[in-house]
């Protein structure tokens, strides 16, 4: 055997080898990527499934919407929507999409707690696929991944898969709904997957609207990518006009209506105070500390790459065209950051739901950048010079990001559900035995903790007693009492 034939033996192997690790069918990507990322959620909070059950608080109001035969036919959904939640009333918050999604969802799923947090992992499988997807097409699946690691361990997930009710569960689903959609709507090879990712977008906006009054500014990446298509003609620009006009319409409404009553209150929902000094000033903190660092490192990036392709001879048309689109991505996650910072009044992290999206903004940026390099490398050397790299990268970042993440946050937190929800429950079947051998015996609830958190646990208790097992109970009387804190009843 010659020399030659050697070479071409392994260069045989190797391109073999390297078809495996960067696959060219961006359909069987696709199934890798979004099957694996329903197993990660299934592996983060897939327990709750089988070994979770209903809570103190959130869901009360499912079976307060069933009702005694704990079943609500889909014909009763909007009648339901109109008598029984904010939607209808006028009173307190105003969110739409939420208090549908939810009616609908108790429809769908009724008393079966199962359903509800299978439903719930998918959502999130649904999540960790666009992001996984959408950076997969700029940076190869196994960098994409690597990158995904400082999303999952951020410590807030726990405050929002591990229960039934957070909005923030609807959010993360329209985010993955908006950028599969814009998938469709820029790489979709037909007219009609191009608008259906565009009706899809659009539908995605208007939930985050309706869905909790800091997504509004989410919602302004619809309308964004709309306007990018509109503007490119990917689709008909009377459609994506018309689409824009939806989601604004939408956007003003809601935004009119939270504004009406926070100025009636004084405050936000939140109790916080509108002044408007204090605004400024943690919009102009939150403005600092998000360009401080991230600004000099794209500029930094911009200009070495420039300075790099400058010496090799490039035009540098596709190094403007991406860094424009980089620079208005990052301009969104800016914006997006010192919105969510102002709406909370805060630019330090509280490990809770209220986290969400803005202590997505390092990790996000981290993709962000991942992507303008590889792209730029990939438009302008050769697409395997762009994969070494990638790989390259996810190697390094492995090593990086291994000693300094906590995963264990988001799986601990849904043991601790698993816990509570079932000691919870367990109890609640105790009340109830009790009060068939005893119905002449009242029962009290007796807090243990500030009316501010005790004040949905002494609704709910009654409300899971009537309708759980149609008893109605006696609160007047004397009773062996029931006593209950943030850890459930005694």
């Amino acid at each position: 055997m010659t020399l030659a034939e050697v070479q071409d033996g392994k260069l045989s192997r190797d391109q073999k080898w390297w078809r495996y690790l960067f696959l060219k069918s961006r359909l069987t990507e696709f199934c890798i990527v979004f099957s694996a990322s329903i197993c990660i959620a299934f592996k983060l909070i897939g327990p709750q499934i089988l070994g979770a059950n209903w809570s103190i608080i959130d869901n009360w109001d499912y079976f307060n919407w069933l009702g005694p035969d704990l079943n609500l036919p889909l014909s009763e959904v909007w009648h339901t929507l109109m008598t029984k939640t904010e939607v209808g009333s006028g009173v307190g918050r105003y969110r739409p999409s939420y208090y549908t999604l939810m009616v609908l969802e108790t429809s769908l799923w009724g008393p079966n707690v199962h359903l509800w947090y299978l439903a719930r992992t998918l959502e999130f499988g649904l999540f960790i696929a666009s992001i996984w997807w959408i950076v997969s097409r700029f940076v190869g699946m196994w960098l994409s991944a690597v990158l995904l690691l400082p999303i999952l361990a951020q410590p807030f997930w726990g405050d929002v898969w591990a229960r039934l009710g957070p909005q923030e569960i609807y959010g993360c689903a329209s985010v993955g709904l908006i950028l599969f959609g814009a998938y469709g709507l820029f790489a979709g090879q037909s007219r009609g997957l191009r608008i259906t990712g565009a009706c899809v977008i659009a539908l995605a906006g208007v939930i985050l609207i309706g869905t909790k009054e800091t997504f509004l500014p989410i919602a302004g990446l619809s309308i964004g990518l709309l306007f990018a298509a509109g503007s490119l003609r990917t689709i008909p620009r009377t459609l994506a006009l018309c689409l824009i006009a939806i989601i604004s319409a939408a956007g003003l409404a809601e935004f009119y209506i939270v504004q009406k009553i926070v100025l009636a209150a004084g405050a936000d929902y939140n109790g916080n105070s509108i002044d408007l000094p204090l605004l400024i000033s943690v919009g102009s903190e939150a403005f600092v500390h998000a360009i401080r660092i991230w600004g000099s490192v794209y500029l930094t990036v911009g200009l070495g790459c420039m300075f790099v392709l400058q010496r090799h001879g490039k035009d540098l048309r596709q190094w403007k065209l991406a860094s424009l689109a980089a620079g208005l991505v990052f301009a969104f996650l800016v914006c997006l950051f010192v919105t969510q910072c102002v709406a909370y009044r805060t630019v330090a992290p509280t490990d809770m739901r209220y986290d969400f999206p803005r202590m997505l903004f390092d990790p996000l940026n981290y993709c962000l950048l991942a992507c303008y390099v590889v792209h730029l490398i990939g438009a302008y050397f050769s697409t395997r010079d762009a994969n070494y790299l990638s790989l390259s990268a996810a190697a390094v970042l492995v090593l990086v990001f291994a000693p300094t993440l906590n995963f264990v946050r988001l799986p601990s937190a849904v043991a601790k559900n698993i816990r509570a929800t079932t000691a919870f429950y367990n109890e609640l079947e105790l009340i109830t035995a009790a009060a068939k051998r005893s119905p002449a015996t009242p029962i009290i609830l007796e807090a243990h903790e500030p009316l501010a958190w005790a004040s949905e646990p002494l609704l709910s208790l009654p409300t899971y007693l009537t309708t759980v097992r149609r008893r109605e109970p006696d609160l007047g009387s004397r009773p062996s009492r029931i006593k209950f804190d943030k850890s459930g009843c005694s």
